[in-house]
């Protein structure tokens, strides 16, 4: 009888998930600076750990932090493959928000942890007090079959992540009452590449199936004309996994302010049409969890029985062929910019996903 052909081993089961620390960087005592990270050439990128340690002093009285603190103490990231295109182009609270919203959520709201190993961020006791805090930035999309890994094994071209950090004095009141001395350090998660034949002789997978996906999440600020229903473009030719949505005042609060959304595509097709409660009512059930001022989540990747990011890909919305999508958004209130954050799927044209 003919020899039979032997299956490969799936990627996902030859490959090993391993993690390694970069360099920690000290931020001065009045904060800001930037600093990047060259990220060393191994196997498939999956991910990156931003964390952030230290003490801040209050020298007489409480410096008062601003709302989105601590996670506005990075200006902003930018992480870029070997070739400088981006992957990641985040605010500091909007990777805060992104590590919550765009992946599985159970325990990733890190404000919650009642460890001060892992989360510490106040700052009004006239005292040293400890600060930590830390957020993922995500490359894959999902373990299950490693949607959105990218290749990093060129050692002369790198994949590079860049920070810069907000001063003290868009952080706090009183600037003058804190004296900081923070480090900021990251680690990263790849996964190996599988040798193509294991030793004993079974063939296996060295690539990840949806080789050639590329997952983008940035964020861009929009400025809200009135209070009338507004159109925002959103730029076809991707496909969409989720929208977040920050709505502003004048000073750069985050203050609620949409009462109604509706998400249109193609020839002015109507997808969804959500009122405020709707909207709020839709965040509860999928995320437990009370929304935050100005916050309205757009999900689309929860398919999997309300476990949101845990998803099938099956309600995502493929732009790849349309003309034209948009948001319609209705506000009220004082809103004068409203901060969109993508989470969105470079897929080639021929690859069903």
């Amino acid at each position: 009888m003919a020899d039979q052909k032997v299956a490969a081993v799936p990627f996902r089961k030859a490959t090993l998930k391993k993690r390694t620390l970069l360099n920690s960087y000290a931020l001065g005592a009045a904060l800001g600076g930037r600093n990047s990270w060259d990220i060393d050439s191994k196997g498939y990128l999956a991910s990156l750990r931003f964390m952030i340690s230290g003490t801040e002093t209050t020298t007489t009285a409480d410096p008062v932090a601003n709302a989105d603190f601590p996670w506005n103490v990075v200006l902003r990231h930018t992480l870029r493959d070997s070739s400088g295109g981006m992957l990641i182009n985040l605010k500091g609270y909007s990777a805060y928000l992104a590590q919550q919203f765009f992946k599985p959520v159970r325990g990733n709201n890190v404000a919650y942890a009642n460890d001060t190993r892992v989360y510490a961020a106040t700052i009004s006791a006239v005292a040293v007090n400890t600060q930590a805090w830390s957020y993922d930035l995500q490359v894959e999309a999902g373990t299950r079959d490693n949607l959105g890994l990218v290749p990093n094994q060129n050692a002369t071209f790198r994949y590079q992540l860049s920070v810069d950090f907000d001063v003290e004095a868009n952080l706090v009141t009183t600037p003058a009452n804190s004296v900081w001395a923070l480090s900021a350090q990251p680690q990263y998660q790849y996964y190996s590449v599988p040798a193509p034949v294991r030793p004993d002789k079974v063939p296996q997978q060295t690539t990840p199936p949806f080789f050639g996906v590329v997952r983008q999440q940035f964020d861009e600020s929009q400025v809200v004309p009135s209070a009338a229903e507004n159109r925002y473009n959103l730029a076809p030719g991707r496909v969409i996994r989720n929208l977040i949505l920050v709505t502003r005042n004048a000073a750069g609060v985050r203050t609620n302010g949409i009462s109604r959304l509706k998400f249109m595509y193609g020839d002015d097709t109507l997808l969804f049409d959500m009122t405020e409660q709707d909207l709020l009512t839709e965040f509860f059930q999928l995320y437990n969890d009370n929304a935050r001022a100005g916050i309205y989540v757009v999900c689309f990747t929860a398919d999997s029985d309300g476990f949101a990011g845990a998803d099938y890909r099956r309600d995502l919305v493929d732009t790849r062929r349309l003309s034209q999508c948009y948001l319609l958004a209705t506000t009220y209130g004082a809103i004068t910019t409203m901060d969109i954050i993508h989470d969105e799927l470079i897929v080639p044209s021929n690859m069903a996903i």
